[in-house]
């Protein structure tokens, strides 16, 4: 395939020169002007620009210094038939130009300096690809630091266990106090699981783990259980939806932990109002599976959209250590899936993850066994 190369030039010749001498070795796009060459900069993934200093509307020099500000990584040319030493130093001090041609141009030597252009595209994305990695793995090392002390402070907790058999020892008759004994069991071993699994993060990274046919429905009907004992949850509020019985295959505990995760974020995102759901939703179509998890909390701040999915990112000030949608995506990543989040148009928030289905006849349950409005 043909890589794009935008060409903008005012006079309408020198567009079809220009394609008539390099269609054959690039898909040229073409611009009257500089406005034209933003809208199709905005449309098309351009590796090299080449323009027309003199034009109307925008000088070449002014469009690549839109060009520098808005794609970083496109690389700026400019054609001139003028030799103008103001303009040669506003291009390479504004416009970060790549090169600075004079016209007539000679075909062979324009080819070499375009064709090495997208070089140096392609070395530019690498290059920002390869620190955007090293990053990532300088914050996973210090997730799983910060994850191992998590670890140990949990674990030190856990010893609840002896004074929850004492209870049942001395009271077996009390049937309320052996139902809280019982929730303590339940969430002792959650817990102590819990640690198993950070523990396991923190050696493997983004963790080998084995995935098994988990029905959906039943891991979000179970786990929502669990969900609605914890107090930041608001009582009443939380509306389960069940539209699909569909089975994927996953680890049952860690599709938990993002699910409670999503949940106990909605929940926050409620806590200082006295009307609003949380509503979780499972669904699927013939291919992917899915769960949404929407409140009607006051939606995300567009300045953090993008930024809520970066390590230690909070909004939450001292009761928040970013790390949970981070963790959340890389969890539903090593499953095979995606996970994204959204304002709603209605207001509040949405967090939606997807999963590979494994077909009917494979697991996955009828139409007719779907159930709907289930209240948690």
């Amino acid at each position: 395939m043909l890589r794009k190369l935008l060409y903008v030039d005012d006079e309408r010749e020198n567009l079809v020169v220009f394609r008539a001498a390099f269609s054959k070795y690039f898909h040229v796009l073409e611009a009257s002007g500089g406005e034209e060459a933003l809208k199709l900069l905005a449309a098309h993934d351009v590796p090299v620009v080449v323009a027309d200093q003199r034009m109307p509307d925008m000088t070449g020099v002014e469009l690549c210094e839109r060009v520098a500000r808005e794609y970083p990584y496109t690389v700026r040319m400019i054609l001139t038939g003028y030799i103008d030493s103001d303009a040669m130093m506003d291009a390479i001090n504004k416009g970060h130009v790549y090169n600075f041609v004079t016209k007539p141009w000679e075909r062979k030597t324009l080819l070499s300096m375009l064709l090495r252009a997208v070089e140096v595209h392609d070395l530019a994305v690498s290059n920002n690809a390869l620190l955007e990695r090293v990053a990532h793995a300088d914050r996973c090392a210090t997730l799983g630091r910060i994850a191992a002390g998590v670890a140990h402070e949990i674990r030190n907790q856990l010893f609840i266990l002896p004074l929850v058999e004492l209870v049942e020892v001395k009271y077996p008759e009390d049937e309320e106090l052996m139902q809280f004994a019982a929730a303590a069991r339940e969430t002792h071993a959650r817990l102590s699981n819990l640690v198993d699994e950070i523990m396991d993060f923190v050696r493997k990274g983004d963790g080998e783990c084995t995935l098994l046919p988990v029905n959906l429905a039943d891991l979000v009907r179970e786990g929502l259980a669990l969900a609605a004992m914890d107090k930041s949850i608001p009582r009443g509020r939380l509306k389960l939806d069940i539209r699909a019985n569909p089975v994927v295959r996953g680890h049952k505990s860690r599709l938990q932990q993002v699910l409670f995760n999503l949940v106990k974020n909605a929940g926050d995102a409620l806590e200082d109002r006295e009307h609003g759901e949380i509503r979780v939703v499972v669904d699927a179509d013939d291919a992917e599976a899915w769960l949404s998890v929407q409140d009607d909390g006051p939606g995300i701040d567009a300045a953090h959209l993008e930024k809520i999915w970066e390590p230690f990112f909070t909004t939450k000030g001292e009761r928040g250590n970013g790390l949970g949608l981070d963790v959340c995506r890389r969890i539903i990543e090593t499953h095979g899936g995606t996970m994204t989040g959204r304002n709603r148009e209605g207001g509040g928030a949405e967090f939606v993850f997807r999963l590979p289905r494994i077909p009917e006849g494979e697991g996955s349950e009828p139409a007719d066994r779907y159930t709907e409005g289930i209240a948690c």
